[in-house]
């Protein structure tokens, strides 16, 4: 009996360290999906233009995807990622670019602190410093909204992949919104920071001026999400859609009055709950400022809106009050 039951406490013991074994394998690693980007440079102040920078032999690989993604055909030449579980989280390689920032031999290039506030034609809150990030979305890949930014980011290394959004933390660097995935989205991330290295110093009668040179560097990362389980059958060409874009303010919150058109130096710039579309006319004809859509019988005109923002917060931001 004894002999029994001691190979059957031996047989237990080794399923159990199997099914451990098995376990562990499983969740060992989260798995990542590594977005490939590019990398430009401009000259000391070029202010981060994408328009006039020049693409450089540099590998790009900073951030990845983590979340139930699998890898599409492309869409309109970006890397198109089904999301299933309608979580994805966009994640920072820590050790990617730490060469430059911890670099101590000043005749190399390196990473220099950059007290700009703009990276291209967004404006942030703080300088750049060590280094600064923008999320862009888009509904076409050709207009773009930032939705976020991140500032002076190899100093904030420890807590870069684990940011708080309107008080709540997302584990993560950013996190798609259902929105978005829903709909699909076009993301574009943009890294801007300022490289710098010592050269031949001057001489200035009998002393030794010391000289650097600096220039730009800019990586950029885009890509499309969305989520597979929704119902395209019926979607909407943004390209061939007339677009309603417009964003005005008014001067009076009974009934809407007045409205005058956002400004550059008003907070608000760039908010949007979301734009409307036509599609399926013939032609359209201006009656002054209001467009006149025309259709031949057969055409089908719809109107379409398409939601960009949570609703339940202002600008991506649930800490406003009333």
């Amino acid at each position: 009996m004894k002999r029994v039951m001691a190979a059957i406490l031996s047989v237990l013991m080794a399923f159990s360290a199997c099914v451990l074994l098995s376990t562990s394998s499983v969740f060992a690693e989260e798995s990542k999906t590594t977005i490939s980007g590019k990398a430009y440079e401009l000259g000391e102040d070029g202010n981060y233009e994408l328009s006039k920078a020049e693409e450089v032999n540099t590998a790009a690989s900073r951030f990845y995807l983590t979340g139930d993604v699998s890898a599409q055909a492309d869409k309109n030449g970006f890397a198109s990622y089904a999301v299933n579980d309608e979580n994805l989280a966009i994640m920072i390689d820590n050790h990617f670019g730490m060469n430059l920032f911890e670099q101590t031999d000043t005749t190399k290039w390196h990473i220099t602190n950059d007290k700009a506030k703009a990276v291209d034609s967004t404006k942030l809150t703080e300088s750049i410093g060590s280094g600064a990030i923008v999320i862009q979305t888009s509904k076409d890949g050709k207009s773009w909204i930032t939705v976020d930014t991140e500032t002076d980011i190899y100093n904030k290394q420890d807590v870069i992949n684990n940011r708080s959004f309107a008080g709540e933390e997302m584990n993560a660097f950013y996190r798609a919104t259902n929105v978005q995935l829903t709909n699909g989205c076009f993301y574009r991330i943009i890294v801007a920071y300022k490289l710098q290295r010592e050269i031949d110093p001057t001489q200035v009668l009998f002393v030794s001026v010391k000289n650097h040179e600096e220039k730009e560097r800019v990586e950029v990362y885009q890509f499309y999400a969305y989520d597979p389980s929704v119902n395209r059958s019926e979607t909407l060409n943004t390209d061939t859609a007339y677009e309603f874009s417009d964003v005005c303010r008014v001067d009076s919150q009974d009934g809407f009055k007045n409205p005058v058109l956002i400004q550059s130096d008003d907070p608000h710039i760039d908010w949007s709950v979301g734009r409307f579309y036509v599609s399926g006319y013939t032609d359209v004809r201006m009656d002054g400022e209001v467009p006149v859509f025309l259709k031949v019988p057969g055409d089908r005109a719809a109107l379409w809106f398409v939601l960009e923002q949570e609703l339940d917060k202002c600008n991506g931001d649930n800490s406003y009050q009333k």
